[in-house]
Order: C-alpha cells, then structure tokens, then sequence
C-alpha cells in the first residue's frame, strides 16, 4: 500500500484507501465529510480495548454496503487520525454511498 498524505480517497486497484478522524464517545453514532475533506466518523463506543475501532468498522459497513470483513485499519490502530481499507469499492462509489443516505 502506498502512504496517503491527502484527505481526498485514493483508489487502489483492489479498493480504496480513506483517511478518517475518528470520534469515540460521541453522543450518536454517524459519518459526515468535515471542512478539510476528511471523513469524519462519530461512534457511541469508547476508545477501550478496541471497541470504538470495531464500532467505525460497523458504522462504515452498513453505510457503504460493504462487509465488515472487506473494511481494515491500515494505520491508526491507537489514533483518533486512521488511514481506512475497503475492498471491492470504488472512490465514486464512496462518495455516493457517503452522501446518499444518514446512519
């Protein structure tokens, strides 16, 4: 995989990569595109042992309408700023999938 230095997605040949800043602890879970670009990600779930990375991975999942298992942490495992795998997606198809309906 190649570093991402932009907040605009990247497509990949198998995928897309997406930087992400994620918020645990929020009062609602939900995605929204914040000034910069990046994808914001809202989860209900805490930053504890992991829950609030597999809350984000949930959201992005039925959100996109892809499974869990095509969507991975690339980096960011421990930071609030993630860098987002998702197979079998285009960029177009983030965007659309992103802006076409509320979580």
């Amino acid at each position: 995989m190649t570093k991402m230095r932009t907040s605009k997605p990247r497509e990949q040949e198998d995928g897309v990569l997406v930087r992400v800043r994620a918020q645990p602890g929020s009062s609602r879970n939900e995605i929204s595109r914040g000034t910069d670009g990046m994808l914001r990600v809202r989860v209900t779930a805490r930053a504890v042992e992991g829950a609030a990375n597999k809350a984000l991975i949930k959201l992005l999942s039925r959100r996109l309408g892809v499974p869990k298992s095509r969507i991975r942490i690339h980096s960011g495992e421990t930071s609030r700023n993630k860098l987002i795998f998702i197979a079998g997606i285009s960029e177009a198809e983030l965007e659309s999938r992103v802006h076409g309906r509320e979580s």
